[in-house]
């Protein structure tokens, strides 16, 4: 089952989408908000903790998705 969260208050992250089963997220940026980059993620639930808590503290969801892209949690498709 695949999830989607939005963000309107996001200067770079329009929407990300999360599917449990086959262990993707999905990310639209802003600039082409109809358009989703897909990446392998080990543990989607975990990295909806870590999403959930950058927008709470109001941190750059931007950032975020960066280091973890850069760190191996995201991995292109």
């Amino acid at each position: 089952m695949t999830k989607l969260l939005e963000f309107a208050d996001s200067s770079a992250i329009s929407k990300i989408s999360l599917d449990n089963v086959n262990n993707e997220v999905g990310i639209s940026f802003t600039s082409k908000p109809d358009n989703f980059y897909l990446f392998e993620c080990d543990d989607v639930s975990e990295f909806e903790t870590k999403v959930n808590e950058v927008v709470s503290a109001k941190e750059s969801l931007g950032k975020f998705i960066a280091s973890s892209r850069k760190d191996g949690t995201l991995v292109a498709v």
